[in-house]
């Protein structure tokens, strides 16, 4: 075990070393970004699908051959049809009544149980005690701003000018409200004898030294019955449904597991028992689209023909039986035709497509010129200028073919998007301008960061690649 525990030690301390021994220069920096803000202008021509779509001519044989070909894509999904009750907590807070009495009892518990505890706001200037500051000089230049505040100087302005804890600069050296227990008991002894405004120390804590200052003294008031009816109305109607929710889990799971059928169970219900229509996993009824449902209904219901009762959450179920089931099934041809003949002429015209483009290409690359095609097919040339890696004027993909083109091959370089719809985008390449590395020192930084590790990771995988090769595996019976 300690062997294969120094050889991890080693193999990790390896791969720190090579990753730290790597650096990025500012210039590789300033060039990436240059590369990453970078334009490029297009010359482009849009081919709409229909233009393809109408070239195609078929024959009957031609959509058999397709649909036996594509038979998977032409199945019925397994459906089914169920009855279910859902009920829960939120359901049952109809039917509960709250009195007045039940709400003066609870405002009773709330106020023999109210804390009036009298709280403090406390705030306070630290200095910390290092090598280059011993207690003794902390408590002396915090005596002296003491005296400074005693001048009439602002206990706020001291703490961002003298403070060193920087965690309460902001908030005015706030130390937040105590009541007696949470502030450190140097402080809390101090603060038992304090008037509001009033600022005492130098104390000292070993690594620190402070001053700290009672902003207030706050008296917790208990609210009236008027101020706190609402809420416990609601506190009680909330309790109350849980334990009327828990009951009638109880009293429907014992009915389900002594009841053959949930219509067996409805004189018993006071719930609503739902019959729905055949649906398939793709599309349940709202109020079933639960992994738990769909899971039971279409995975473990098959072992089962009784109601299920499917916790939904800690105050929500479903009673659920499925009635019928009718498995997955091959449609016939008939039944699909339409479908059949949609796929056929998109699976058709993107061939089209993607030939035609090809030979226009191979033209635009020999010695025809995109205005020359443009004139020919009588179609306009478009233009987008400044377009950027991460411009939505263009889908992704045509982005990306476009900042694919060379730079070398400016004005002479063509290239082909399939867009979602169908359109076919041919484009040239007409300009290519370099982005500016304008951005602050820290995304500079983060620039360098992330190359950095990048140029990691590519190296050390590189290495790895390289001993992998070079690595003889003898084996001895």
């Amino acid at each position: 075990y300690l062997q294969r525990v120094r050889e991890d030690l080693v193999i990790n301390i390896w791969r720190q070393s090579l990753a730290n021994s790597n650096f990025v220069t500012d210039a590789e920096v300033t060039k990436s970004v240059e590369l990453a803000e970078q334009e490029r202008d297009i010359s482009f021509i849009k081919f709409p699908a229909i233009k393809f779509k109408e070239s195609i001519s078929f024959e009957e044989d031609d959509l058999i051959t397709f649909y036996e070909s594509n038979k998977p894509s032409y199945v019925a999904p397994e459906k089914v049809k169920v009855s279910y009750v859902s009920f829960g907590a939120e359901e049952l807070k109809k039917d509960i009544n709250i009195s007045n009495d039940e709400i003066a009892l609870e405002f009773n518990d709330y106020i023999e149980g109210f804390d009036s505890t009298v709280r403090k706001s406390v705030s306070h200037i630290m200095l910390n005690v290092d090598e280059n500051r011993d207690s003794i000089e902390a408590q002396r230049l915090l005596t002296e701003i003491n005296n400074r505040l005693s001048d009439g100087e602002n206990f706020s302005d001291l703490v961002l000018e003298i403070s060193e804890d920087e965690g309460t600069k902001s908030t005015k050296g706030s130390l937040g409200i105590t009541d007696g227990t949470l502030l450190p008991p140097e402080f809390e002894s101090a603060l038992t004898n304090m008037k509001e405004g009033e600022v005492f120390g130098p104390i000292d804590l070993l690594s620190s030294v402070h001053l700290i200052k009672l902003d207030e003294l706050i008296q917790p008031e208990p609210e009236t019955l008027q101020q706190r009816t609402a809420s416990i109305k609601a506190d009680l109607l909330n309790r109350r449904a849980e334990d009327s929710f828990v009951k009638l889990l109880d009293e429907i799971s014992e009915l389900a597991f002594a009841s053959g059928s949930i219509m067996d169970m409805s004189d018993s219900l006071s719930q609503e028992i739902v019959n729905t229509d055949y649906f398939s996993r793709d599309s349940m009824p709202e109020p079933l689209k639960e992994s738990a449902i769909s899971n039971f209904i279409f995975e473990e219901s098959s072992d089962s023909d009784f109601p299920e009762v499917i916790e939904l959450s800690p105050l929500s179920a479903v009673l659920i039986q499925v009635e019928d089931f009718i498995e997955e099934n091959q449609l016939s041809f008939q039944e699909v035709k339409f479908l059949v003949e949609n796929s056929y002429l998109a699976e058709e015209s993107r061939r089209a497509s993607i030939s035609f483009i090809s030979n226009i290409i191979d033209e635009l690359n020999n010695s025809k010129t995109l205005e020359e095609f443009s004139v020919e097919q009588d179609i306009s040339i478009e233009t987008y200028k400044n377009l950027k890696r991460d411009s939505s004027i263009l889908p992704v993909r045509a982005v990306n073919e476009v900042f694919s083109l060379p730079r070398s091959e400016e004005g002479s370089a063509y290239g082909s998007s399939l867009t979602q719809n169908g359109d076919y985008l041919l484009y040239r390449l007409d300009s290519v301008r370099d982005g500016k590395a304008s951005m602050e020192e820290v995304a500079l930084e983060e620039v360098n960061s992330f190359l950095s590790q990048q140029k990691s990771l590519s190296e050390l995988s590189e290495f790895q690649t390289q001993i992998q090769k070079g690595i003889k595996v003898e084996r001895f019976n």
